[in-house]
């Protein structure tokens, strides 16, 4: 059984955004989920008097691991006082929530997929004649060659060694890609929000 557990803040939506109404509590920030190094966190964004209307900012936090910076993914609700039950809104947190995790989860297992294949990725200055050779493209370079202006042959070679760094990419862009797609390398603390989320949800 997992040690890493997950602590729940019940927020009072309704008194927050009746506070709000009376321009009291704003900036205020409140944590909604807590696992391990992970934090669900909310504040509100504005409030519009003449839409009664309240935004809020919902914001999951997600530490500096060996593949990934310190990260945090946000999102803005709308809290519309004469649209919205508080038990629908609160649905709508957990969708956001929910969409803010797999965020961080693709964004994450993209990260370890570009360390994990990095010695297959060219890059600007890797591009030469060889590779230019490769994949037919000396007749284009010597049509650019010709050009007679220099800001125009600068901005066309430009454009050409990117489009032969595109090419030569190709496999690297590819293995990053099918990594992607059958891996998703989840830390153990955001599994568990995340599993903990699903199950609001249902």
């Amino acid at each position: 059984m997992s040690e890493i557990m997950i602590r729940e803040t019940d927020i009072n939506w309704l008194k927050i955004i009746e506070m709000a109404f009376k321009r009291k509590d704003w900036g205020e920030t409140y944590t909604l989920y807590v696992c391990g190094d992970v934090s669900i966190i909310c504040s509100m964004d504005i409030f519009d008097f003449s839409a009664n209307k309240a935004r809020f900012e919902i914001r999951c936090i997600y530490p500096e691991d060996e593949f990934f910076n310190s990260y945090y993914s946000y999102g803005l609700l709308d809290y519309y006082l004469d649209n919205f039950t508080i038990k629908e809104f609160k649905t709508i947190v957990l969708k956001k929530i929910k969409h803010l995790i797999e965020e961080i989860i693709v964004q994450r297992t993209l990260a370890k997929a570009r360390v994990k294949f990095k010695d297959k990725q060219f890059s600007i200055n890797d591009v030469n004649s060889i590779l230019i050779e490769k994949y037919n493209l000396e007749e284009d370079l010597e049509l650019i060659e010709k050009i007679e202006d220099d800001d125009i042959r600068y901005d066309c070679s430009e454009r050409f060694n990117e489009k032969v760094l595109e090419l030569v990419n190709e496999e690297y862009d590819n293995l990053v890609k099918g990594y992607c797609m059958s891996n998703e390398d989840i830390p153990e603390n955001l599994k568990l929000l995340k599993d903990k989320i699903k199950d609001k949800l249902k």
